[in-house]
């Protein structure tokens, strides 16, 4: 691609929060080197890590010869300070929020960019991915996307929540995120008061006045590993409910009122709490099968129960009905089987 045309190109900032993330940093930002689309600056947020992070991005810098802007937090800004910090610093028309553990498609930021500029109406938009484990190995485990044939779909306010109350899904995977910075600045940037759903309420804020939209490709390799921040989600400690659920029961009662909620939404958001809990009994028993986990698993079997009793007559929820109704003893037991037989 020659000069003239770079210059012709919106500018793109890639920024890259971090946090003692020395361990998978470089390979992200190898990923990053090798993109098509060329007119980007990389911003790398270290939030405070205790690690070689910031001699391993220097080194980085040396060898590859790319220019990296990079910045170490005195303290840790939790993760809304620092990509606020970093769309703050971001000079680029849209800014791209990439994490530092996963491995970006080498044509991810082109097709990106090529979405939004063809789609005006579109604030920002992501993309689909597979997962890879600590070692980034391709792992089994399903792409939580519907299949979907054409190049992408564009989601609106309405969209966003059916799909998370109606298919239990969030259709937005957050490492992939391109928006245009003036939504940012129009939002008035990451809620700083919340954790663990910070995109989700960026994403319903966004939406609330513009659409967004997905590209139906697997662009991202998403990393396993027990230090992600979404690992609050398998946590075996964790409490009988789910950080992105009790967010969203409380915007639907905030935006719509309390009748509205208890006519139209209350039942969906007591099965969507009652699914997670039996997903996370089902998490349970992958984990191990001594007495503890026994009795975990029974405890969010009988949580699930008092929030939604599930009906065998939606064919979508014949699964968990059965691991709601049957004996627990016997589902634990055939649970474990079933995974034995797997593995």
């Amino acid at each position: 691609m020659n000069c003239k045309s770079q210059l012709l190109q919106p500018l793109v900032s890639i920024c890259i929060p971090t946090y003692n993330a020395a361990k998978y940093i470089v390979e992200t930002l190898e990923s990053i080197s090798r993109q098509t689309y060329k007119n980007i600056e990389i911003i790398v947020g270290d939030n405070a890590s205790s690690d070689d992070t910031e001699r391993l991005v220097d080194d980085f810098k040396k060898t590859s010869g790319l220019e990296i802007i990079y910045y170490k937090n005195e303290n840790n800004l939790g993760y809304s300070g620092n990509c606020n910090k970093l769309i703050k610093q971001a000079k680029g028309e849209f800014v791209a929020i990439y994490h530092s553990d996963d491995i970006y498609h080498d044509r991810i930021v082109e097709h990106q960019v090529s979405l939004l500029l063809e789609n005006k109406e579109v604030a920002g938009c992501f993309t689909n991915y597979s997962y890879i484990d600590e070692k980034g190995n391709d792992t089994t485990r399903g792409c939580q996307f519907e299949v979907n044939n054409s190049w992408m779909t564009i989601f609106n306010h309405d969209d966003y929540i059916v799909n998370i109350l109606d298919k239990f899904r969030n259709p937005f995977f957050c490492p992939s995120s391109l928006v245009r910075k003036d939504i940012y600045q129009t939002v008035g940037g990451y809620n700083e008061r919340i954790k663990f759903i910070e995109d989700q309420d960026m994403w319903i804020r966004i939406l609330e006045n513009n659409s967004m939209a997905v590209i139906n490709k697997k662009l991202v390799k998403y990393r396993i590993h027990e230090a992600q921040g979404s690992s609050v989600y398998t946590n075996i400690n964790r409490k009988s409910e789910s950080p992105m659920i009790s967010h969203i029961r409380s915007y639907l009662l905030e935006k719509y009122g309390e009748e509205r909620y208890t006519i139209s939404y209350k039942f969906k958001v007591d099965r969507l709490l009652a699914i997670d809990d039996i997903r996370f009994a089902f998490y349970l028993v992958k984990k191990g099968c001594n007495q503890p986990i026994y009795s975990k698993y029974h405890e969010f079997i009988r949580c699930s129960k008092a929030k939604y009793l599930l009906s065998v007559s939606d064919i979508r929820f014949v699964k968990f009905f059965v691991l709601q109704w049957l004996p627990v003893s016997i589902t634990y037991l055939a649970l474990k089987l079933v995974i034995k037989v797997r593995s």
